[in-house]
């Protein structure tokens, strides 16, 4: 084999070698694209869970704090109590009820 056949073997040999480098490289660049995509769904989905997790054990606090109050203060019924109340001049109202500070 001469020289020249030679130098355009490697060449032909060179260019196949990058043709498969470039090919890796964007194989790498979807799967790491896929890769990243799922691991965000499940980091989305344990970040759900993880409210879901918070609200009902917030929901679960609160609706133990009202039956304590029930039982400990006298209200006759549960519905005597609730998020849209609040204690003002010693007395359980409706928040409607309660005036708002003038802005000074």
């Amino acid at each position: 084999m001469t020289l020249s056949a030679k130098f355009e073997a490697l060449e032909r040999e060179k260019n196949k070698l990058f043709g498969d480098l470039k090919s890796a490289e964007e194989n790498l660049v979807e799967a790491t694209t896929a890769h990243d995509q799922v691991v965000s769904e499940k980091v989305q989905m344990k970040l759900n869970d993880m409210k879901d997790y918070v609200l009902t054990v917030h929901s679960q606090s609160f609706q133990q704090v009202v039956r304590q109050a029930v039982l400990l203060y006298g209200a006759q019924e549960e519905n005597e109590i609730g998020e849209n109340k609040d204690v003002y001049n010693g007395q359980l109202v409706s928040i409607e009820e309660i005036p708002t500070p003038s802005a000074h």
